[in-house]
């Protein structure tokens, strides 16, 4: 009876799709899936629950993991007093999404992950809280603490803690009234800013596109270049830094310093594309050949080593370990010398990419990222690249296999914005979004992801994703099929649409974007692009009022610049000769091709301004101040 169990619970972790699913399958927690089944047995059994949210390539879920999952005494300790749950983040984003949500609600700050959740089998929260450590260090407590505690609380005790977070969860973000939405952002955003090394205060530093982009926006409106000056200041210095691979290209997910010199060492699809992106938008209105490197490479390096040559897709990540955190990216003393052969300016060098003999980043460990205040010595691309050869003996860390719908929408969008620099990209854009509609779309059924098998069906996320991925594919082509593809999208996305909206059936979409925007934010902001472009007012009058219902600040980046797009106007400029790559200043404008031989100015109501001169068009959008 028990070896018949023991094969059950194996089956259901060696066969499952996830890569963090299975990577549990080693611990001595006997785990469970999240569904109905395990919370009935939890029901049945009358035990607390314990879930833990994570992925395969999160440093600190490994560490939590060998710490304590796989820990005898305290894998002992869950498997008979909880029903212990485990929660691929990338596969169920909404229940991440949603206890992140959680989280920051009751406490005002960002978990990250892991995270990790007791509550009871009707799923009331008990406790929340990021990376747990097996024993009390400082002022946190461990499992060994913290299960007992929870095991042994009376009906009463649950009750009471249940109801006091219930009660602080009730408290809701009251939509803020206001007749100037553009000076609420912009005293948030000058107050919450870097002005020495870039980006935005916090205990990281994070890519944060939502963020960036709205720095543009704001420039764009205000035509104040303070804020153009800022994003440039940020782009430049990530550029520069250790939150890039200098090496061989592409972002890192996050810095833990302010100069952005030392990151956690995983490669996410999603910051990548996203930073893509903003690199390509910021180039139309500076031109800095770093930036046009920047896109280059971080393309080249995901085609090189996160594209899935038979699906055509790309993966979501890779570990940080290697087997240790940045042992693939790190060097040490003796490769960095041996890099440094042959080339006279050693100690030039040394000092630009912040060499110490002890290693920079952990014993013997040194991470290459240059000096800000000095400007690149000469021979630095060798150097560099005596490096990447000596990369090749480096073993490569784990990489998550998984195809992601709303990831490979990002970068098709990426890609087509990165045309500014190279128009082959549209090639390669097109391209990836033929193969998502071939591999995500399945007998009328949209999926979230895979690594080989498609099961769990697509979100209110990978929808809004898509649409957007379809709207910036006919803002590149002017094909219309994109803008019908949209249209189908667009009906299926306003079924998740109930009294609230809905990142799957039993999950809410929040609005929270930490990591990239949500949902929400997304999905209004492409429905107001689509309502301009079809002249679509029932949908134009319906996102507006939805966006009332969200609170207006910086913490939801995207969501604010949604909420200045539908508070100003959304301009669609008409013409047989779109200039695309035009660095218009405005930031809510869109193209739309037809055989008109001048240019016509349109809002959602009427159109403004015709001419068959297109320097009275630009002068139209530079005259605009708010």
């Amino acid at each position: 009876m028990k070896l018949s169990l023991i094969f059950v619970f194996l089956s259901v972790f060696l066969f499952a799709d996830s890569e963090y699913v299975k990577e549990h399958s080693h611990d001595l927690v006997k785990w469970h899936l999240w569904n109905e089944k395990t919370f009935e047995k939890a029901k049945k059994e009358n035990k607390l629950i314990l879930v833990t949210i994570g992925y395969s390539t999160c440093h600190w879920c490994h560490v939590m993991m060998k710490e304590s999952f796989r820990n005898k005494e305290i894998a002992k300790f869950l498997n008979r007093y909880f029903i212990p749950i485990v929660v691929d983040k990338e596969e169920h984003p909404e229940i991440d999404r949603y206890y992140q949500w959680i989280y920051k609600k009751l406490y005002d700050k960002s978990p990250g992950w892991p995270i990790n959740i007791i509550m009871t089998p009707k799923k009331e929260i008990l406790f929340i809280s990021n990376y747990i450590p097996p024993h009390d260090i400082f002022s946190r407590k461990g499992f060994s603490t913290l299960l007992p505690y929870f095991a042994n609380l009376d009906k009463n005790q649950i009750k009471k803690i249940t109801k006091a977070i219930k009660e602080k969860l009730k408290k809701e973000e009251k939509p803020l009234q206001t007749k100037n939405p553009l000076k609420i952002i912009e005293d948030e955003v000058k107050a919450s800013f870097d002005f020495e090394y870039g980006g935005f205060k916090g205990l990281h530093k994070f890519p944060e596109y939502n963020k960036f982009k709205l720095l543009l926006d704001l420039y764009l409106l205000t035509k104040d270049r303070q804020y153009l000056d800022m994003l440039n200041l940020t782009l430049t210095n990530m550029a520069k830094s250790g939150m890039y691979d200098q090496i061989e290209g592409g972002f890192f997910r996050y810095s833990v310093d302010d100069d952005f010199a030392i990151p956690h060492f995983e490669k996410m699809l999603y910051t990548n594309a996203l930073m893509i992106e903003i690199y390509a938008l910021t180039y139309q209105y500076n031109p800095k050949k770093l930036y046009k490197k920047i896109i280059n490479e971080t393309i080249n390096e995901f085609y090189e080593k996160y594209y899935d040559k038979k699906f055509k897709l790309f993966y979501a990540a890779n570990s940080a370990d290697s087997p240790n955190e940045g042992d693939y990216f790190c060097f040490s003393k003796a490769e960095i010398l041996n890099a440094l052969k042959n080339i006279k300016n050693k100690q030039e060098i040394l000092n630009y990419i912040n060499f110490e003999e002890e290693g920079n980043f952990e014993k013997d460990k040194n991470h290459i990222y240059f000096n800000l205040n000095i400007p690149p010595p000469k021979n630095l691309g060798i150097f560099l690249n005596n490096l990447k050869k000596l990369r090749k003996h480096h073993s490569f860390p784990f990489l998550d296999r998984k195809k992601i719908l709303s990831w490979n929408a990002m970068m098709t969008a990426a890609l087509f914005r990165a045309s500014i620099i190279d128009r082959n990209y549209i090639k390669k854009a097109k391209k990836l979004l033929n193969s998502i509609y071939k591999n995500f779309y399945q007998n009328g059924i949209w999926y979230h992801s895979f690594v080989n098998k498609k099961e769990k069906k697509a979100n209110l996320e990978d929808y809004a994703y898509l649409i957007r991925a379809n709207i910036i594919a006919y803002e590149y082509t002017f094909d219309n099929k994109y803008l019908k593809n949209a249209e189908i999208l667009i009906r299926k996305s306003l079924k998740f649409k109930d009294k609230i909206w809905k990142m799957t059936e039993n999950f809410p979409a929040t609005p929270d974007e930490k990591s990239y925007p949500s949902a929400v934010s997304v999905l209004f902001n492409t429905y107001i692009d689509f309502a301009a472009l079809n002249n679509d007012f029932e949908l134009y009058e319906f996102t507006k009022n939805e966006l009332k219902k969200f609170p207006l600040k910086l913490e939801y980046a995207f969501l604010a610049r949604v909420k200045l797009k539908s508070f100003y106007n959304v301009y669609v400029i008409k013409t047989s000769n779109p200039k695309l790559y035009f660095p218009i200043m405005y930031p809510f404008y869109l193209w739309e091709k037809t055989d008109y031989n001048y240019y016509q100015i349109c809002d959602i109501y009427s159109c403004l301004k015709r001419s068959e001169n297109f320097g009275e068009i630009d002068k139209f959008f530079k005259n605009i101040r708010y």
